[in-house]
């Protein structure tokens, strides 16, 4: 996909790696600022010539593809799933189960925790879930 985009200018360039960059959060007026002579300029006509350019038909392909690529990265990072979750609570049970503490006996509230929240994750108590709302769906009528 990258072949098929534009070029860019330098500045295009730097504009981009600033504005997709994690300290700047999609600052596009701190973005032009990096990476074009802005200092003689107000903050609103930064702030309109940070927006023309996001808008310039070379730079919006690019941002389309970064922000895709970006959304992918950010999915592969973070995605933690339910089996990763329940392998944490599986250590967690054997830990709170073990011996320990003054009298030498297993943490049963924090076990019992563990299995409830490994029950909801499972979908174990979706039933009991459904019924509590049919029950908050109830109206009740006054007589007059």
């Amino acid at each position: 996909m990258e072949s098929n985009l534009p070029n860019l200018t330098k500045g295009q360039q730097n504009f981009l790696l600033r504005y997709f960059h994690p300290d700047n959060g999609k600052n596009a007026s701190e973005a032009y600022r990096y990476a074009f002579n802005a200092s003689k300029m107000k903050g609103n006509t930064v702030w309109k010539e940070a927006s023309k350019l996001l808008n310039n038909p070379k730079v919006t392909p690019w941002v389309k593809y970064y922000e895709a690529n970006q959304a992918e990265v950010m999915k592969d990072e973070i995605n933690y799933s339910a089996r990763d979750c329940f392998n944490e609570l599986n250590n967690l049970l054997e830990i709170a189960l073990e011996e320990q503490g003054k009298y030498k006996e297993p943490n049963l509230s924090a076990a019992s925790k563990i299995i409830e929240l490994k029950g909801r994750i499972g979908g174990a108590f979706k039933e009991d879930n459904d019924q509590q709302k049919e029950q908050t769906t109830i109206n009740i009528v006054r007589p007059t």
